[in-house]
Formats: structure tokens, C-alpha cells, sequence
């Protein structure tokens, strides 16, 4: 039985979530518009996002990037990071770790 479902696709744990934004970090990192199911899995990410209305701006999604981004408090440090490109043209990234996060034990999410 799963514990959570994002874009239709069920995990049994938060750590089999990071283990998916992983692999679709890893798939597009540098590679332009991130398309197909990893598009709608990282559009279903971000609409769990506990601050999504902030990083919308009150723009729609134009398409979504993995690309490095600093570490806050770690000068020199980088991490992948998923980011909206908005239709505003504005580049906004997002954690899916918040995300993830900020899930309840048991969530279930479209």
C-alpha cells in the first residue's frame, strides 16, 4: 500500500520520493525543458510546495529546469535544484526536499 501519490504515481515513503527527484534531477540537469512525466511529476511537486503561491508570483508555469543552485550559508556550495520558469519569464527555483518535508505522514496528493 502507498502512503503518498504525486502525478498518479504511488511511493511508500518520503525517502522513495527523494529517490524519484533524484532521478529526474539527474536525467535533466543542463538539458533544457524538462518534458513528458517528469514535467507533470515535478508540476504536481511544486503544487505541494508550502510557499507555491510566492514562487508562482501569480504567473502560470511556461516550462520547468534542473540546474545548480548555492546552498544558503554555504558560500561555494551547490545542489541540484528544480526550477519554474514562469510566464512572466521569471526563473524561480524550489526544493523538493521542503516539499517532501512538509508532507504529512500520510498524504495523498494528485
Amino acid at each position: 500500500m502507498s502512503n503518498y501519490v504525486i502525478a498518479g504515481i504511488p511511493f511508500t515513503s518520503k525517502d522513495s520520493i527523494v529517490d524519484r527527484c533524484k532521478a529526474v534531477a539527474g536525467r535533466w540537469i543542463g538539458k533544457g525543458p524538462i518534458e513528458g512525466e517528469d514535467a507533470a511529476f515535478v508540476a504536481a511537486l511544486l503544487a505541494l510546495h508550502p510557499e507555491r503561491d510566492q514562487k508562482m508570483g501569480g504567473s502560470e508555469v511556461f516550462h520547468f529546469l534542473v540546474q545548480q543552485h548555492g546552498v544558503v550559508g554555504r558560500p561555494g556550495w551547490r545542489t541540484r535544484c528544480f526550477f519554474v520558469v514562469r510566464s512572466d519569464g521569471k526563473l524561480v527555483a524550489f526544493s523538493y526536499m521542503t516539499i517532501i518535508g512538509a508532507l504529512p505522514v500520510d498524504q495523498k496528493a494528485a
